[in-house]
């Protein structure tokens, strides 16, 4: 289970848990009224439904989502049934349907793996249609049981469509939420490296699309570092892939503590591939220079090449080796790419460890 599917289990718990805590304050209330008026079945069947929300408690905290939703569902049916049969359609009580189904394609959303939940929407949408077409052709040809006083049918019905209203809104905000937070978590995934956390070789390619629009505009130039780990193969065949991953992720801390505070504003870290890392600096020739950018990628090569990396005792021979290229407007992006290719192939022609602007 993921970290998104853990949290999108408990915020419907805790619906799950508010719901039926509305449900059974919303069922004494109506026992209560019902008394009142002297409606004695509907009466009865909220003291059944009363007892039946006090024992979904423990379904809710069992976490027997599946019965939970079936008790809700049939008991939420027959009782609008019910209760328009015996006061009528002006009481609101056919209205609620259309808050069931809101909630229960939410539910779907939450447990889409769960097999029990695949054909539970589309029953209970359909059930609802028809169930809304029949009492609608019913009550227009047959009187309620009872004749209650419009001004009570009013209050019911303003009772009952706030309520429905509320339903809607609460599974809705609460839906749109966990969609908003899955989104911010697949994107994280999608954009940060999960060994490194620094960029993907995706996200970096966004980046650059946008600093060529700028390059072009004539706003700001860029430039592109190609950073090439020495020795990693053998790194990881002699010291084992837990070692590897261990040099890569110190290499790009080490890159972050080497950039001065104004440097990171105007640089991007992705690890291209493997062994192999991009770095992204925008200069406006004003504030950031090129020469600036140059003096910080020789800072990083010079910083990490230096740092004592070591494995069970062993000091590993962990140096960069970097190939460097601006980018000015006329360019593409590629023909950019290819530079700095071409200035990391001579760093290593010329023996490793350096930078090749």
């Amino acid at each position: 289970m993921t970290i998104s599917e853990i949290d999108k289990h408990k915020k419907f718990f805790y619906l799950a848990l508010f719901f039926n805590i509305a449900l059974l304050l919303v069922h004494t209330t109506f026992l209560i009224t019902f008394y009142l008026i002297s409606v004695k079945e509907m009466f009865y069947f909220n003291i059944v439904s009363v007892s039946l929300y006090l024992f979904a408690f423990f379904l809710v905290f069992k976490q027997y989502i599946q019965a939970f939703l079936l008790l809700v569902i049939i008991e939420v049916q027959v009782h609008l049934v019910e209760a328009t049969l015996l006061i009528g359609w002006e009481s609101g009580f056919p209205m609620y349907p259309f808050g069931l189904i809101a909630v229960i394609y939410y539910t779907k959303y939450i447990y889409y793996d769960k097999k029990f939940m695949k054909p539970i929407p589309t029953i209970v949408s359909v059930s609802s249609i028809i169930e809304f077409l029949v009492l609608t052709l019913y009550m227009f040809h047959h009187e309620p049981y009872y004749t209650i006083d419009t001004e009570i049918l009013h209050k019911f019905m303003i009772f009952n469509s706030m309520l429905i209203f509320m339903l809607i809104m609460v599974a809705l905000i609460d839906y749109t939420n966990v969609v908003l937070e899955t989104e911010k978590k697949l994107h994280n995934i999608a954009d940060f490296d999960e060994l490194t956390q620094v960029y993907t070789r995706r996200k970096i390619h966004e980046i650059l699309n946008e600093y060529h629009k700028m390059s072009e505009r004539g706003k700001k130039d860029f430039c592109i570092s190609i950073i090439d780990v020495d020795s990693f193969k053998y790194i990881n065949d002699t010291f084992g892939h837990d070692t590897g991953d261990y040099v890569l992720k110190t290499i790009c801390r080490q890159i972050n503590e080497s950039l001065a505070p104004n440097e990171k504003k105007y640089t991007d870290l992705a690890r291209w591939g493997g062994d192999e890392f991009l770095i992204v600096q925008q200069y406006d020739g004003k504030s950031t220079t090129l020469e600036q950018c140059r003096n910080a990628i020789e800072t990083v090569q010079r910083n990490v090449s230096a740092y004592t990396f070591l494995s069970r005792g062993t000091r590993l021979p962990v140096s960069l080796t970097i190939g460097f290229a601006s980018h000015h407007k006329g360019m593409s992006i590629d023909e950019t790419f290819k530079t700095a290719d071409e200035n990391l192939y001579k760093g290593k022609v010329k023996g490793k460890n350096t930078v090749v602007f």
